[in-house]
C-alpha cells in the first residue's frame, strides 16, 4: 500500500501562503525521529499549513515524550482544554508564526480517538496502519495518511457521527454528506484504490462493514448507507469503545450544552466563563492605553478576534465613552445626551461640562466608579480562570481627572464634608481597583499630530497632555509595560501588540 508518494492528480484550486512555523514543526519531527503522520483532512492540509484551520497530527505512542519537547522547542505551548473539547489521548498546542501574525492549533494524537460530536467514544486500532502506510505529500513534504486508508477513516468518521436530527435533515432534502465532507470524499475517491480500501477495512471493521464501505464507494454515500455502516461498525468496534451507552449519552448531552452556552455567551452573554482553551499557567489581563486617535478600540477589537479563535477571551471596556455601559450608569448617559441636544452640543462625557453638568458630577462619579468596581470583580474571576482578558483602558490612581483615573481628587480636601466624604470614597475604590494590577499594559504611543488627522476634534494640546499622563502610569513589577508606536501603519502596530501579548501566553 505504501508507495512512498501521495498521488496528486489534479492542480489545486488555491495554494495560499504555508507558514514557516507549522512546516518548521514536521521538519523538527523529522530530524528528531518521531513517528508522525497528518491523518485526517488532508484535502485542505495547505490551508491548515497557512493556519487557516487545524493541524491534526497523529504520533508514536511511543514518541510521546519525544513530540512534546519538539513542540515546546519550536515555540508551541500546550493550552488545556475545557469540558465540551477534552479529549484522553489528544492534546492541544498553539504556536504564533510571527510574520504572518497567525495562530496555528495543533491537535497532537497519541490515539486514534473518533466518534459521535462532542464525545469521540471510540479509540479505533488504526494508529498502526496509518504510521505505517503514511506518504509524504508531493506539495509541502509533509507525512499525511495514505489516501486508501484515510478514505476508509473518513467514511467511519463520518458513519460513527451520524445521529438522528442528521437522518431528518436529510429526509427533508438537505444532504448529511455535504460542503466540506462531501469535498474530501471526491478527492479522496480519485486517488483511493477500492481494493486497498475493502483490505484495510475487513481487518480493521469486519467484513460485514467492509461490505457497506464498498457499497459506499461505488456510488455517491446516501445517509441510509452511513447509517448500516454505522451499525455494522460498532458491533465490531465494541471492545475499543470509551463509554457505555449511558455515560455516553449523558456526557454528549453535557458537552453539546457547554459546546451551545459557549457560542451564546461568546456573541450575547459575556460572562466569564471558561468553556473552550485557556492558559495553564493562569489568566492574562491585557489592557491598552492611549490618548484618541491612537487605535485603542481598533486594536482592543483586532486582538480579541486573533485569540478568540481558538482561547477563551473576555473583552472588558473600563472607559467612559461610547463603549458598552453598565445599567447603573445608562439613565444618566441618557439624560446626559438629552441634555447636550437640547443645547445644541454632541454628547460628550461631563469632563469639563457647563455650570449644570459640573454640578451633577459627582454622580456621574459615583456611578463610574462602581460600574468600574463591577468589572473589575469580573476581570479577577475571568483571570482566576485561565481566560485572556482584553482591556480597553484601565482604572489608574497616577493621574487624577482623566485617563481613567478619579474624578473627584479635587474635592478629597473640601471644607463641606458631603463633598470630602464622596471624593475619599471614590478615591479608595479606585485605590483597590488598581491592587488588581494587569499582566500586561500596551501604551500606544502616537504623535499629537498624527492624533490629530485621525480625530480632529482633539486638539494638540489635549493630546501632549494625555501623552505626558500615559508616561507616568505604572501599575508596578507585576505588569510589564510595553511602548508601541502607534504611527505606524496599523499592521505593523498588530504585530507589535500580537507578539507583545504571546510573550505571556
Amino acid at each position: 500500500m505504501n508507495d512512498g508518494q501521495a498521488p496528486a492528480p489534479g492542480a489545486a484550486e488555491r495554494s495560499p501562503q504555508l507558514l514557516d512555523q507549522a512546516l518548521r514543526l514536521f521538519r523538527d519531527f523529522a530530524a528528531a525521529g518521531v513517528l508522525y503522520c497528518h491523518f485526517k483532512s488532508n484535502e485542505h492540509l495547505e490551508a491548515a499549513l497557512a493556519g487557516e484551520t487545524d493541524l491534526d497530527i497523529l504520533v508514536n505512542r511511543q514518541d510521546a515524550r519525544m513530540a512534546q519537547a519538539v513542540l515546546i522547542g519550536a515555540g508551541y505551548r500546550r493550552f488545556a482544554s475545557r469540558l465540551a473539547g477534552a479529549y484522553p489521548g489528544v492534546e492541544d498546542y498553539l504556536g504564533f508564526d510571527a510574520g504572518a501574525g497567525r495562530l496555528i492549533h495543533v491537535h497532537l494524537h497519541f490515539a486514534l480517538v473518533v466518534g459521535e460530536l462532542h464525545l469521540k467514544s471510540y479509540q479505533v486500532r488504526l494508529a498502526g496502519t496509518i504510521l505505517a502506510t503514511r506518504v509524504r505529500d508531493a506539495a509541502t513534504g509533509v507525512y499525511i495518511t495514505h489516501p486508501d486508508v484515510e478514505m476508509l477513516l473518513l467514511l467511519v468518521r463520518a458513519a460513527l457521527k451520524l445521529r438522528w436530527r442528521d437522518r431528518a435533515i436529510d429526509l427533508l432534502g438537505r444532504r448529511y454528506l455535504r460542503g466540506g465532507l462531501l469535498r474530501e470524499y471526491r478527492w479522496l475517491k480519485e486517488r483511493a484504490r477500492t481494493d486497498r480500501v475493502l483490505e484495510a477495512a475487513g481487518g480493521t471493521i469486519g467484513p460485514e462493514a467492509a461490505e457497506e464501505v464498498r457499497l459506499l464507494l461505488d456510488g455517491p454515500p446516501t445517509i441510509g448507507g452511513l447509517r448500516r455502516l454505522r451499525l455494522k461498525a460498532k458491533a465490531a468496534l465494541a471492545d475499543q469503545r470509551t463509554y457505555g451507552t449511558p455515560g455516553a449519552f449523558l456526557l454528549r448531552s453535557v458537552r453539546e450544552t457547554a459546546w451551545w452556552f459557549s457560542a451564546v455567551n461568546r456573541r450575547w452573554l459575556r460572562l466569564p466563563v471558561a468553556a473552550r482553551r485557556v492558559v495553564p499557567i493562569g489568566g492574562l489581563v491585557v489592557t491598552f492605553l492611549g490618548p484618541d486617535g491612537c487605535g485603542k478600540s481598533t486594536l482592543t477589537h483586532a486582538v480579541r478576534k486573533w485569540l478568540a479563535w481558538k482561547l477563551d477571551v473576555h473583552p472588558v471596556y473600563f472607559g467612559s465613552g461610547s463603549g458598552s455601559v453598565s445599567p447603573l450608569r445608562w439613565p444618566l448617559k441618557i439624560a446626559l445626551g438629552l441634555y447636550r441636544r437640547l443645547r445644541f452640543e454632541s454628547p460628550a462625557p461631563p469632563a469639563r461640562g457647563d455650570g449644570a453638568i459640573r454640578k451633577a458630577r459627582w454622580v456621574w462619579a459615583i456611578a463610574l466608579a462602581l460600574e468600574k468596581r463591577s468589572r473589575m470583580r469580573t476581570v479577577a474571576r475571568a483571570r482566576n480562570r485561565g481566560m485572556v482578558v482584553v482591556c480597553d483602558r484601565y482604572p489608574q490612581i497616577q493621574v487624577t481627572g482623566f485617563n481613567d483615573g478619579p474624578l473627584l481628587a479635587a474635592w478629597v480636601d473640601d471644607r463641606r464634608g458631603w463633598r470630602r466624604r464622596i471624593a475619599r470614597w471614590e478615591f479608595e475604590v479606585y485605590r483597590a481597583l488598581v491592587r488588581n494590577a494587569p499582566d500586561l499594559a500596551i501604551k500606544l504611543q502616537v504623535s499629537p499630530g498624527v492624533a490629530r488627522l485621525r480625530k480632529p476634534e482633539i486638539t494638540t494640546a489635549e493630546t501632549g497632555r494625555r501623552l505626558d499622563a500615559l508616561a507616568r502610569i505604572d501599575f508596578g513589577e507585576r505588569c510589564r509595560h510595553v511602548v508601541v508606536d502607534a504611527d505606524q501603519p496599523f499592521d505593523r502596530v498588530l504585530a507589535d501588540v500580537k507578539l507583545a501579548v504571546w510573550d505571556l501566553l
